[in-house]
């Protein structure tokens, strides 16, 4: 980063090359959307450069570069819900890409339908917060870095978010008799 402070943009290949993908995944796990997510990617980076001056190095790069792409995800939900009166995605969570048989594949698309209606029931905020934990496999400091809150924080919103998605969940099952 400090070559890149210094004009060297060249050198952003690196960074490029390094946090594309885990950037991509956290996109993707929070709005399930492949072409919206590649797109995050390249804003993330973006807004990486023109904002290269205000790194200090005070935490770590890769989470003052989550913390631009948390950022810019947000900016992209603000537009959206001007432009559409449902901006949260409609795609199902996956929760294995195994292939199963006849009755094993049923149970599977139950739970995966479940589990959307009970994610989509959460608020956006709280959706990303349990995907950087959950499905990107971040550490609570990780995240705590990004938020700009203790890790202590983290682990208390993780603990509130999942007992609010497992009622959720309860709720569904006792509506739809599952």
């Amino acid at each position: 980063m400090e070559r890149i402070q210094g004009g060297h943009l060249d050198a952003s290949g690196l960074l490029y090359q390094r946090y594309k993908k885990p950037l991509f995944a956290y996109f993707f796990n929070s709005t399930r959307q492949r072409e919206g997510s590649e797109d995050l990617v390249q804003i993330t980076f973006e807004k990486m450069l023109k904002y290269r001056g205000n790194f200090k190095g005070q935490g770590t790069f890769k989470s003052w570069l989550f913390s631009i792409a948390r950022n810019a995800m947000k900016d992209e939900w603000r537009k959206k819900e001007k432009h559409q009166s449902n901006s949260i995605d409609q795609k199902a969570y996956a929760l294995a890409d195994l292939a199963h048989s006849g009755e094993d594949q049923m149970i599977l698309n139950d739970r995966e339908t479940l589990l959307h209606q009970a994610m989509q029931r959460l608020a956006p905020d709280k959706r990303e917060l349990l995907a950087l934990v959950k499905l990107n496999g971040k550490k609570y400091k990780e995240v705590a870095a990004i938020y700009q809150i203790t890790e202590a924080n983290v682990k208390i919103k993780i603990f509130r978010i999942m007992k609010e998605l497992r009622d959720y969940l309860k709720s569904i099952q006792a509506n739809e008799h599952y």
